[in-house]
């Protein structure tokens, strides 16, 4: 038996260059040349997609008209608190953009993009594996304006930075399985990429991807087994809203940050839980000084009282706490009429496609686990999944007519 993969075609190489250049895994922000091209590349595909509804279509579909401010609110709000311009705008642009490079890549061919998807995500994965058993010690050194250096870097970049990635490229493993012919290499093919992401979060011990990786495989497994399981996008979409308002709102607990600290130790890390509700009260209590219109994107010296408490930090790990900090209420209510938007969406396939269906919720669930620990709000990784959430009932449409 054999595991065969194609060689891949002229447009499919442009179209993972261009899902590559807005992932942009930290390490390739470390080498000038290419960090200057894939900022280019993604200011010139936002310009194109701007042209593309303004000028061609002359219309924005509701969710990209409704992601559009989403992404520009905390771009606002940057001016107004004479933030980070600058890492403003790339916000916007990837945020925005990221969304709507699955909208473009469907409307050429919906599989195509998965296919280019997954095969780019594939790639990085498995150099990212290499190199992190090669360099057990570090890739390259982290080093940030304050002067805080970490050796804990490898292609995704730190090691809580990785997760992220690693839940994305587990979604579309599965979708990309589900969508071609069970051939039996091509399924080994699938399982091995999934399995490499275990390997990865074993080897960096990271605590959020160990739960988000095992409730997504048993979810997977029991979703496939008992058809008439099904895991809803909007309870899963709902009850991560109010376990963040929960968790973040538990920080001034003494007893839970040190019950949250025990569980810790388990995978080896110490005292993360309780730095994270710190973060997250005091973060909570600047927010109450500006609830509507957040702080935007600020400078590290606005950021002196998160750097105090966690070295490095430039977010408050949690990625809906970010939204509120950075957009405020509108920013978060934004995102939540985006998450309505999928989900009404996701419906229509709900009946034909149960089993991916409940793969487009798993994923959001593991992924927002994760989020609820980490920033994702400045990555690409988390848009890229909502552009792939948006698009994914149309694939399956096409796909039939096939």
């Amino acid at each position: 038996m054999k595991i065969l993969i194609k060689k891949p075609s002229q447009s499919k190489i442009l179209w993972m260059l261009l899902l590559l250049a807005f992932l942009k895994p930290a390490y390739f922000g470390t080498i000038a040349e290419l960090d200057k091209l894939f900022n280019v590349i993604r200011i010139l595909v936002v310009l194109f997609m701007a042209f593309y509804y303004v000028v061609l279509q002359k219309k924005m579909l509701k969710f990209s008209f409704v992601f559009f401010l989403f992404s520009i609110v905390p771009l606002l709000s940057t001016f107004l608190n004479s933030g980070n311009v600058f890492n403003a705008f790339t916000f916007s642009a990837v945020s925005f953009g990221s969304v709507m490079i699955m909208e473009l890549g469907y409307e050429k061919d919906g599989f195509f993009l998965i296919d280019a998807l997954y095969s780019i995500l594939e790639i990085l994965v498995y150099v990212n594996l290499v190199t992190m058993l090669m360099f057990p010690h570090g890739l390259y050194l982290y080093e940030t304006s304050t002067g805080w250096i970490s050796d804990q870097a490898w292609i995704f970049g730190l090691r809580n930075a990785q997760t992220t990635y690693l839940i994305l490229a587990c979604v579309v493993d599965v979708i990309y399985w589900q969508l071609t012919p069970k051939k039996r290499g091509h399924t080994i093919r699938c399982c091995c990429l999934y399995f490499a992401v275990f390997i990865t979060i074993n080897t960096l011990k990271i605590g959020s991807g160990y739960v988000g990786y095992t409730l997504m495989t048993l979810l997977l497994i029991i979703t496939a087994i008992q058809n008439k399981v099904q895991v809803k996008f909007h309870v899963v979409a709902i009850a991560h809203i109010i376990v963040f308002f929960l968790m973040t709102s538990l920080g001034k607990l003494s007893s839970f940050a040190a019950l949250g600290d025990t569980l810790g130790l388990i995978v080896g890390r110490t005292n993360t839980v309780s730095a994270r509700f710190r973060i997250w009260s005091i973060a909570w209590d600047k927010i109450l000084s500006s609830p509507i219109w957040g702080y935007g994107i600020l400078n590290e010296k606005q950021l002196s009282w998160l750097s105090s408490i966690a070295a490095g930090a430039t977010t408050t790990h949690n990625t809906f706490l970010d939204m509120w900090f950075r957009g405020g209420l509108l920013c978060f209510g934004l995102f939540c009429l985006v998450l309505f938007l999928i989900n009404r969406k996701l419906l229509t396939i709900r009946d034909g496609e149960p089993y991916l269906y409940s793969v487009c919720g798993i994923g959001f669930l593991a992924f927002f686990i994760v989020a609820q620990a980490e920033g994702a709000m400045s990555g690409a990784t988390m848009y890229i999944l909502i552009g792939l959430l948006w698009v994914l009932p149309d694939i399956v449409r096409s796909r039939k007519w096939d």
